[in-house]
């Protein structure tokens, strides 16, 4: 009987670990309210198609959550990172450091962005659009090059155990949307 006892705790805080991240791990629609006049569409479910999500998307979300693990949960991601991934403790505190770093960079381009479009509730004018379009494509390089330097700090194998990871269960959260035409012009 003595046996089975960390066997159980060992399952229950697996579960309750797997839990804990599949609830910190937002929806990506789900950030904002539609403008007036538009409502939300969903172009990419990643659970009925995880393989569709943009791999920007999918490390941003694996950068947040792993800082959200390091801060919020009792052993600091460590029973995903280190017990279940197999990174050592050092990898593991490479990927929170450049998750923190990617943060930063991404809440100043979120300022920025907020700055461009202004106070207003309507639909902004075209060359405001464009130049939030191209914040937007700055993020998903700086995504990608961050994602690029945390496979150079852990190597190949557990880079791809990391993808695997983002693909088995952090896809399956991300829900990828835009803004239509209320009226469905």
């Amino acid at each position: 009987m003595k046996s089975s006892h960390p066997r159980m705790h060992r399952v229950l805080a697996c579960a309750a670990m797997t839990g804990f991240l599949l609830l910190i791990v937002p929806a990506a629609s789900a950030q904002q309210p539609p403008p007036a006049g538009y409502r939300p569409t969903v172009t990419i479910d990643g659970a009925s198609h995880p393989e569709r999500v943009p791999e920007w998307i999918l490390w941003r979300e694996m950068f947040r959550a792993a800082v959200l693990l390091s801060e919020k949960a009792p052993d600091a991601g460590r029973d995903v990172w280190v017990n279940r991934l197999h990174l050592s403790a050092q990898q593991m505190n490479q990927f929170i450091a450049l998750g923190r770093e990617f943060q930063q960079e991404e809440a100043q381009m979120n300022r920025n962005a907020k700055q461009i479009a202004g106070a207003s509730n309507g639909i902004p004018p075209e060359p405001v659009k464009a130049r939030l379009r191209e914040l937007q494509a700055e993020n998903e390089i700086r995504i990608s090059a961050y994602r690029d330097r945390l496979a150079e700090a852990v190597g190949p194998e557990s880079m791809q155990r990391l993808q695997s990871f983002a693909r088995l269960h952090i896809a399956p959260r991300i829900r990828v949307g835009e803004f239509a035409p209320a009226d469905g012009k």
